[in-house]
């Protein structure tokens, strides 16, 4: 199959635009939470850093949860449009909304449960859309575009950290900075979601390919 035929289906696209967005955001929170904690809510960093992590062992919990409820689906009949791309696209424009709201909501628990929602329902995606891409791709191919896509995908993780310090430095102050930040990366999440909930279709996709191969 043409890798240029095989790269331009809409669930590589979708789903790459989807996952791009999560690494974006993953970065940032290794990054830059603690900081944003420290500065603008005024939590020790010790503290902050702590809650940082934490926010990741509930993403792990969040993640395996959300394999098994889509293989459940899967097992149940549903197609793998539903199971990976609509709950995984899902996934993440929540989280996206969660970071949305991360600047807007005062300290407290408000803001450690909507740290919750904003760091850890995004992780789910990652594995749902390996897991598309193998079943579209064909056999021989589907380490190249599992390789290349988790490159494409994780190249946010240099993006993403590099830029919400430039906003940080450039307003005037940091709760401002951070804010921009985090309605970037958020904004991200919400529209990957959105593409990769509409779009991510492997068993349509792998038709039209199979399709495409006998004409």
């Amino acid at each position: 199959m043409p890798y240029r035929t095989l790269f331009t289906r809409g669930t590589v696209l979708s789903g790459l635009a989807c996952a791009f967005a999560a690494f974006w955001m993953l970065a940032v929170a290794v990054t830059w939470l603690p900081q944003f904690l420290q500065r603008v809510h005024g939590i020790e960093l010790e503290k902050a850093s702590m809650l940082a992590a934490g926010t990741q062992v509930v993403g792990i919990a969040f993640m395996l949860a959300l394999g098994y409820a889509s293989t459940r689906m899967l097992r149940g009949g549903r197609s793998s449009r539903a199971a990976r791309g609509v709950v995984g696209g899902a996934a993440v424009a929540v989280s996206g909304c969660g970071v949305l709201a991360l600047t807007r909501v005062g300290g407290g628990a408000p803001l450690v449960l909507v740290m919750m929602v904003a760091f850890t329902a995004g992780n789910a995606f990652f594995g749902l859309f390996q897991a598309a891409l193998a079943e579209l791709a064909p056999l021989r191919q589907r380490a190249a575009l599992l390789g290349t896509v988790t490159a494409a995908a994780s190249s946010a993780g240099a993006f993403g950290p590099l830029l919400t310090g430039a906003l940080v430095d450039a307003a005037g102050t940091a709760a401002a900075g951070f804010q921009h930040a985090f309605d970037l990366a958020g904004g991200l999440m919400v529209a990957g979601g959105l593409l990769a909930a509409a779009f991510v279709r492997p068993a349509r996709d792998r038709a039209s390919l199979q399709s495409s191969r006998i004409t």
